[in-house]
C-alpha cells in the first residue's frame, strides 16, 4: 500500500501524498502530474516554495536535508528530483526508505525517473504513479482537450486526426505543436474569440521540414540589428528556401513571447515563472527576460497585431509576402532597439 500523507486537520491536505514517485517513459505526463500536485498544494497550503534537483548533480543528503529544513517565507515546500534513479544506490537506499517511513510534514517530495528504476522496497512505502504516455487511440481526444485547456484554442476533430497522423502519440510533441498552431490560428489579437485550429492550419504548419537554422532568425531579431536581421531573412528565404508560413510564425512567436514577458514585467510578476509558461529556453529566454522590463507592453501588443495582420494578408493574397516579412523584421528590431538604448 502507498503511504498516506501526514495527518492534518484539513481533508484536502490529508489526501495529498508526502512522497510521490513518477515512473515511466513520458516526461510530459510526469510534468503534468507534478503541476497538478503543485496546484493542489497551493490550494491546501497557500503559497509554497519549489526546490528542484537533478539527480546526477546532487546527493541524497542534500535532497533530504532540503525536505527537512524549514522555509523562511512559506509553510510548505515542493521538492522535485529529476533523474532520481542516480541517487538510489546500495548505500543510500536505507536513507530514502527511512525518510519515506517518516516524511516531513512541511514538505512534499516528488521523484521522477529518467532511466531504469529499480527500488521495490521503497516503492511500497510511497505513492507511485506510472507515466507511460498515451495510446494512439487516446491521442486525438488528448489533443482536443489540451488545445482547449492549455492553449485556449479550439481544435477541429479532422485537424486533430491529421495532427496525430503526422506527429504520432507523443504527448510532449503534441503539446508543443499545439502551442504553435494556436498562435498561427489567431486572426485578431484584440479579439476575445477563441482561435480555431482547422485542418488547413495543420496542413500549413505541421510536417514541413526545417532545421535549427530556421530558429536562428529569432536570435538575430533579439540583437536589434536591422541590417543583419534583414540580410539573414533574405538568406533564409532565397538561399535556404524556408517556407514563408514558417518565417511568419518565427517572428509572430517571438513577438507574442515578448509581449507576454513585457506585460508580466509591468505587472511585477516573476519573469522566470512566466518564461516557463511561455516555453522559453536558452538562449532567447535570457535575452527576452532582460529586454522585457524596458519595453512598453502596448508597443509589444501592437507588434503582435502587426505580425498577425501581415500573416493574414499573405494568406488571402493581399500584398507581397517578401515585403511584408521585411517590414515585420524592421519593426521588430525597432522595438528591440528601443529597449536596448534605454
Amino acid at each position: 500500500m502507498a503511504k498516506k500523507a501526514a495527518t492534518s486537520p484539513t481533508p484536502a491536505k490529508a489526501a495529498l501524498p508526502s512522497v510521490l514517485l513518477l515512473v515511466g517513459s513520458d516526461g510530459f505526463i510526469k510534468k503534468q502530474k507534478t503541476e497538478q500536485l503543485r496546484d493542489a498544494l497551493i490550494k491546501a497550503h497557500g503559497e509554497i516554495e519549489i526546490v528542484s534537483f537533478h539527480g546526477p548533480d546532487t546527493t541524497t543528503g542534500a535532497v533530504l536535508d532540503e525536505c527537512r529544513s524549514f522555509g523562511l517565507m512559506v509553510t510548505h515546500k515542493l521538492v522535485i528530483v529529476d533523474a532520481a534513479e542516480a541517487l538510489f544506490k546500495e548505500d543510500t537506499r536505507p536513507h530514502w526508505e527511512a525518510y519515506a517511513t517518516a516524511p516531513c510534514e512541511s514538505a512534499t517530495l516528488v521523484l521522477r525517473n529518467q532511466g531504469k528504476w529499480q527500488s521495490p522496497k521503497f516503492d511500497k512505502l510511497v505513492t507511485v504513479e506510472k507515466c507511460d504516455g498515451i495510446s494512439p487511440e487516446q491521442a486525438v481526444g488528448f489533443a482536443i482537450d489540451r488545445a482547449k485547456k492549455a492553449h485556449r484554442a479550439s481544435l477541429d476533430r479532422d485537424a486533430a486526426e491529421l495532427l496525430i497522423e503526422r506527429l504520432g502519440a507523443d504527448a510532449g510533441n503534441i503539446d508543443s505543436e499545439l502551442g504553435k498552431l494556436a498562435c498561427a490560428a489567431i486572426t485578431d489579437p484584440d479579439s476575445k474569440a477563441i482561435p480555431l485550429i482547422t485542418i488547413e492550419v495543420v496542413q500549413q504548419m505541421v510536417g514541413m521540414r526545417y532545421d535549427e537554422e530556421f530558429w536562428a532568425i529569432q536570435d538575430t531579431l533579439l540583437r536589434a540589428d536591422r541590417s543583419t536581421a534583414v540580410t539573414q531573412l533574405r538568406h533564409m528565404r532565397d538561399v535556404v528556401r524556408q517556407p514563408t508560413e514558417l518565417l511568419f510564425f518565427a517572428i509572430l512567436d517571438l513577438a507574442r513571447k515578448l509581449h507576454g514577458l513585457s506585460a508580466a514585467a509591468a505587472a511585477r510578476e516573476n519573469l522566470a515563472s512566466v518564461s516557463g509558461q511561455l516555453k522559453l529556453w536558452d538562449p532567447s529566454k535570457f535575452a527576452l527576460e532582460a529586454m522585457a522590463p524596458r519595453i512598453d507592453p502596448d508597443r509589444a501588443r501592437r507588434l503582435v497585431k502587426t505580425c498577425v495582420e501581415g500573416a493574414h494578408r499573405t494568406r488571402v493574397g493581399l500584398g507581397d509576402p517578401d515585403r511584408i516579412l521585411e517590414r515585420l523584421v524592421i519593426q521588430f528590431t525597432a522595438v528591440a532597439s528601443g529597449a536596448s538604448k534605454r
